[in-house]
């Protein structure tokens, strides 16, 4: 199917005399490309440029090109009125003939939360003769004693956060909130180099106006606010992602004078056009009408049997109002009512409504430390959850290469007692608390504070951060997402 792409107004290439005479063209005024400033970012990012008032037409196209899969919904307004909205996703160019292909979702995996799995070994029962039990799937790394939990980190690669650059011009930013470190500041549209060869394309502007009148004035008045909305109901991974901005106006190829001579001209070629187009249609309707008159016998006129048999057709049908009657009720009496004993049943709750529009600007989160040299950020999002927006807080995930080596903090002795955290009420009922926790900061204790989150799918539980006792001193334990997966012993 090629390239997703939403249309609003139509894309115009004209050429008004068939190849000879005048013709107008679009041709480029401005251009803007942007990244975005961090990997994984659902925004809102707003794209906006002023209207450039061109008196023949201008055109505004805006497209993402990225390595991957995205997807996502938008909005579009012009001079404050919505013009469009709806899903978008990316597609790869396929060759013409080739058969479509439904599109599987985006790929997205790094920017979300994803439990790693647990497995769960159960004491066993009284001793029996019996075979030893193979486990197929790969096992954890056997640290844990029979009957507690054994850990399988999953493994990530180095990657450093992203850098904070300054905002690019024609973009409206979500607001900056202040936070303790460069890293905090929410996701954003940032200025890039021009975009390279990308396998995965989405057009998601193609506006376009267009005045073949000499005495209209222009379609759209100079600085009316061109605005698209971008955001997606989870994360996108951005990296890499292009998206470019192209701004054109109508030009006559010849002088304006010229132009508008030749548009008066068209203009009165039309009209007169039009005129004998309606004198014509309204010089055949009096000639069948005249027609029809004068031959009762024509079926074409009449229907079957000519005049004659539209008028039994018509005697039938007022003859069968006529007679028609309502029916009375019949009302039977058995008795008094008697009530119903079995409990009535409450209708089934209406699905939570789908959100009208993008959700907040994301929330600048003060990054704890790093607590081990690989680990990565898994950003905060806002996710829909019972008819309104729940922001699940970010988290350290740490690979299990840097916890087979025990680089994680290390500690000489422990941290202070925790802090206790005021209880808060929960956001949504299945929501969890995900316990504060010290972390070491140059040399110094300093506090993470606890926030609530969403579980990533059913049946994962949240395993709290920790410091354990290894040789002497104590090494950092991040929390993170797990699943219990039971196998026999």
């Amino acid at each position: 199917m090629g390239t997703t792409r939403l249309g609003w107004g139509a894309v115009v290439i004209l050429a008004l005399c068939g190849g000879c005479g005048p013709s107008l063209a679009f041709r480029g005024a401005a251009g803007q490309t942007w990244g975005v400033s961090s990997r994984c970012a659902q925004g809102p990012f707003f794209i906006e440029m002023p209207a450039l008032g061109s008196r023949w037409g201008e055109r505004w196209n805006v497209t993402v090109v990225a390595p991957r899969r995205l997807a996502g919904h938008l909005a579009f307004d012009v001079g404050g009125r919505r013009v469009a909205s709806g899903p978008w996703h990316t597609q790869v160019p396929r060759p013409p003939g080739s058969a479509w292909q439904a599109f599987p979702g985006p790929e997205n995996a790094h920017c979300l939360a994803r439990p790693v799995p647990i497995v769960v070994v159960r004491d066993p029962p009284p001793p029996v003769p019996s075979p030893p039990v193979t486990v197929a799937a790969p096992t954890p790394k056997p640290t844990a004693p029979r009957g507690e939990l054994a850990l399988r980190w999953e493994t990530m690669p180095d990657e450093p956060l992203p850098p904070t650059a300054p905002p690019s011009i024609g973009v409206l930013l979500p607001p900056v909130i202040e936070a303790p470190l460069p890293d905090t500041l929410p996701p954003r549209l940032e200025s890039v180099p021009g975009p390279s060869d990308g396998a995965h394309v989405a057009i998601l502007a193609s506006w376009s106006t267009h005045n073949a009148d000499p005495d209209a004035p222009a379609p759209v008045a100079k600085g009316t606010l061109l605005r698209l909305v971008v955001w997606s109901d989870e994360p996108n991974d951005w990296e890499g992602a292009i998206f470019t901005a192209e701004h054109q106006r109508g030009e006559p190829d010849v002088p304006e004078a010229e132009w508008v001579a030749h548009l008066r001209i068209r203009k009165a070629t039309e009209e007169a056009e039009a005129r004998e187009r309606t004198a014509a249609w309204q010089a055949e309707q009096a000639r069948r009408t005249a027609h029809c008159k004068a031959d009762h016998a024509d079926e074409e006129c009449w229907g079957p049997g000519g005049y004659a048999g539209a008028q039994r057709r018509a005697e039938a049908a007022h003859q069968t109002a006529r007679t028609a009657r309502p029916v009375s009720p019949v009302v039977t009496v058995q008795g008094p009512p008697q009530l119903s004993t079995s409990p009535s049943r409450p209708p089934p709750p209406a699905p939570p409504p789908r959100p009208a529009g993008p959700p907040p600007a994301a929330q600048a989160e003060p990054l704890p430390p790093r607590p081990s040299p690989n680990a990565n950020w898994v950003g905060g999002w806002w996710h829909w959850q019972a008819g309104a927006w729940v922001w699940l807080s970010g988290w350290w995930r740490v690979p299990d290469i840097d916890r087979r080596i025990e680089v994680a903090m290390v500690a000489p002795s422990p941290p202070p007692l925790p802090r206790a955290e005021p209880p808060q009420q929960p956001p949504c009922p299945r929501a969890v608390w995900m316990a504060g926790h010290w972390a070491l900061r140059a040399h110094a204790w300093v506090w993470a504070a606890g926030a609530w989150t969403l579980p990533p799918e059913p049946g994962a539980r949240w395993s709290a951060a920790r410091w354990r006792p290894v040789r002497g001193r104590v090494v950092f334990e991040p929390g993170g997402w797990r699943v219990d997966v039971e196998v026999a012993p």
